[in-house]
């Protein structure tokens, strides 16, 4: 399965996002997993054995960048986008994607749990599952591929 993750930054968010890398390829081992992120991302991501190809954007390219880079990766033909940042940047990438590409392709988008986050921040209120662990929220939604 030709897979394209998307994970721009932080250095944090990155390592808790890593076992996606490393699910896909133990549930599909003939797996290609590319990952898009930042420049200053880059060898963080390119020492990981279960990333095939890391794409580095760098912030400065701005929005023409980000859509110029979604219409050259639109060739690879990735069956599965999976964007684990969830962010305006992601969701523009993902449309010109679409817009650009000519295959169909799997699109999953982890859930930030918005709402209950501004629930627990700002009326104290925690509807998060206890404990609460950021690495098992990259992998909920995509874990459904292996039904």
């Amino acid at each position: 399965m030709k897979t394209l993750i998307i994970r721009f930054s932080s250095f944090g968010d990155i390592l808790q996002c890593l076992p996606v890398a490393n699910w896909l390829k133990s549930t599909y081992p003939e797996a290609k997993i590319d990952w898009i992120t930042r420049q200053d991302s880059y060898e963080l991501l390119s020492m990981s054995p279960n990333v095939d190809q890391v794409i580095s954007f760098q912030r400065e390219q701005g929005l023409v960048g980000l859509i110029k880079l979604a219409k050259q990766l639109s060739a690879n033909n990735y069956e599965l986008i999976y964007d684990a940042h969830n962010n305006l940047r992601s969701h523009i990438f993902v449309w010109a994607y679409r817009f650009f590409s000519n295959h169909k392709f799997q699109f999953i988008r982890r859930s930030k749990n918005r709402f209950k986050r501004f629930l627990l921040f700002k009326l104290r209120i925690n509807l998060l599952t206890k404990p609460y662990m950021v690495d098992v929220s990259y992998l909920q939604r995509l874990q459904k591929l292996g039904k």
